[in-house]
């Protein structure tokens, strides 16, 4: 039982080590207006694709179109955001990861390094896998809890309703939703093991893109009570943040979760293991 016990805190000591050695890093001088500058431009470049794809719906919102065209225009617009998220946006957040990695190896970047993966095409197509790759397990994991809340609606709407007298119908509403959140926590969860790909295949670019989600998964499993420890105290930082807006999270939260997030890779896959 005292075995069992010393798992979780070893886990929570060694994520609170990180954290620490990471607020230490944040405070040199060079530090914080590097990870500012490097934030806001990714944020832009994010914006600006974003706003290509609202650019096409407006543009298609000026002619008269069918119910199928107007559905058609959508899935364009859909399209057209994710490629530009593939293609140009991603390979800018991993540049900023990498950009983070260095830091946390003693190294002094410039902003330049943000566009690492732009300066050869291997590096490049390398970015493009990585960048799918990472889209595709978070929006698996956000699409699950969507998922489970739609279930619940819909059942209250074609069953709940018909068969229940209104309140209980309502009672069992609420407690879908509450089963629904505990799914969507419960996927959450799992995601911590791959949580660590990013950072492993930014790190490691002599390592193939599916030799690091293996060890990304291999790390998840040694190390899952430290990651769910790190994405819990990430996720209550996150909503710090929103109470100011997100000011928080733009001046100091984003970039102490990025050092934290490279630091905890290195410490939980050392060297040796990593090559």
């Amino acid at each position: 039982m005292d075995r069992e016990k010393s798992v979780p805190t070893k886990a929570t000591l060694r994520v609170r080590a990180v954290c620490n050695e990471s607020a230490s890093l944040l405070g040199k001088p060079h530090s914080m207006p590097l990870l500012i500058g490097t934030l806001l431009f990714c944020l832009m470049a994010t914006l600006a694709a974003y706003s290509c794809s609202l650019t096409l719906l407006a543009v298609s919102n000026l002619f008269e179109l069918t119910d199928a065209a107007a559905r058609i225009i959508s899935l364009l617009a859909d399209v057209l955001l994710l490629l530009l998220a593939v293609f140009l946006v991603m390979p800018l957040w991993l540049g900023r990861l990498r950009l983070a990695g260095l830091m946390t190896r003693g190294k002094r970047p410039l902003l330049r390094d943000l566009f690492y993966y732009f300066t050869s095409a291997r590096r490049l197509c390398r970015a493009h896998l990585v960048g799918f790759l990472i889209l595709l397990l978070f929006g698996v994991a956000i699409l699950s809890g969507v998922a489970f809340f739609e279930i619940a609606f819909y059942l209250y709407r074609t069953v709940l309703t018909d068969v229940f007298l209104p309140l209980i119908a309502v009672l069992l509403l609420i407690l879908l939703l509450l089963l629904a959140l505990l799914l969507t926590l419960a996927v959450l969860a799992l995601s911590c093991f791959f949580l660590l790909f990013g950072a492993i295949v930014v790190g490691n670019e002599s390592l193939s893109v599916g030799a690091s989600l293996r060890m990304a998964f291999d790390a998840g499993k040694q190390n899952f009570f430290a990651l769910l420890y790190f994405s819990g105290r990430s996720l209550l930082w996150l909503l710090l943040s929103l109470v100011t807006v997100g000011v928080l999270q733009i001046l100091y939260f984003s970039h102490f979760y990025i050092l934290s997030y490279t630091r905890l890779a290195m410490a939980l896959c050392p060297e040796e293991e990593r090559t």
